[in-house]
């Protein structure tokens, strides 16, 4: 984490009073234009000491040019509240139960997605390949699955004041990414 931090100018600081809904408040703005490794990007993700993280244990890799392959163990009883963070609050943790239900998953199941994937200006483009909860594979191509992933980004895109993602790409070097993004992180203890 502490490479990734290094190249996005970006720290993070913990305290008792963040007002955010988010449980996050941010600061500071700076422009970038890194190329960051698999490793550098898992790091972040897997240290990051925000409380609603839904994820852990998360290797992510760039196996070729566009596609990036995600696993980790999904955090179950995180996700309501995460969910509610990013403005997500109707869904309730009786049908996110219920959902893993049907799946016969609680916990702390593994997740694995493979997609090609890429930003510009901002706006994101998906197109999942691979979607599995444990062994089982999820139909996502019966539903718009790309597109409610393109929104849910940037969704998240807008909650963090400053970032603008101008080119995000992915290739075995790494990920590419040019825009600007917050200096600070300040999260709830």
């Amino acid at each position: 984490m502490y490479s990734y931090n290094q190249k996005a100018n970006f720290s993070i600081e913990s305290a008792k009073d963040v007002s955010s809904s988010l449980g996050i408040e941010f600061a500071g703005c700076t422009e970038i234009k890194e190329i960051f490794t698999e490793e550098e990007v898992s790091a972040r993700i897997n240290y990051s000491p925000w409380k609603y993280m839904p994820v852990k244990n998360v290797q992510v890799n760039f196996p070729a040019n566009g596609m990036i392959e995600f696993s980790a163990n999904l955090l179950t009883y995180r996700l309501p509240s995460f969910l509610s963070a990013i403005g997500f609050s109707d869904m309730s943790r009786n049908d996110i139960e219920r959902g893993l239900g049907y799946l016969k998953y609680t916990g702390e199941p593994p997740i694995y997605v493979k997609a090609r994937a890429s930003v510009s200006k901002n706006k994101v483009d998906v197109n999942l390949v691979s979607v599995q909860l444990g062994r089982l594979s999820i139909p996502f191509y019966l539903y718009d699955a790309n597109k409610v992933v393109e929104n849910f980004v940037e969704k998240v895109f807008s909650l963090v004041p400053g970032f603008y993602a101008e080119s995000v790409r992915f290739s075995p070097s790494g990920m590419s990414f040019e825009g600007r993004a917050p200096t600070k992180g300040i999260v709830a203890e």
